[in-house]
């Protein structure tokens, strides 16, 4: 996931502070710790959907917000040519409680 990386760099003056604190965090505690050894090229749907039901389990509606993030940066990913298809596609977020 070094391509997120370089992206956040290249886009964090536009976000909101809140927003960009959230996504920070997300990135930080989350989404590198679990996926940010492998090329983004790489990463599998089975991985992603380990790491969301782990995550899901302690704090669902965490899971979901990061969830999002995720699905935005490999959205963005397959835009730039990155990769063909989104390995998260097929997760939804955790219904509310």
């Amino acid at each position: 996931m070094l391509f997120v990386q370089t992206r956040l760099d290249l886009s964090h003056d536009v976000l909101l502070p809140l927003i960009r604190g959230r996504v920070d965090s997300a990135l930080q505690m989350q989404l590198l710790p679990a996926l940010g050894l492998q090329p983004i090229v790489q990463i599998r749907p089975a991985a992603v959907h380990m790491w969301f039901d782990d995550c899901s389990r302690t704090a669902p509606g965490g899971a979901s917000r990061t969830l999002d993030i995720l699905k935005q940066i490999f959205n963005y990913s397959i835009e730039c040519g990155h990769i063909a298809s989104n390995p998260a596609r097929l997760l939804w977020r955790n219904p509310r409680l």
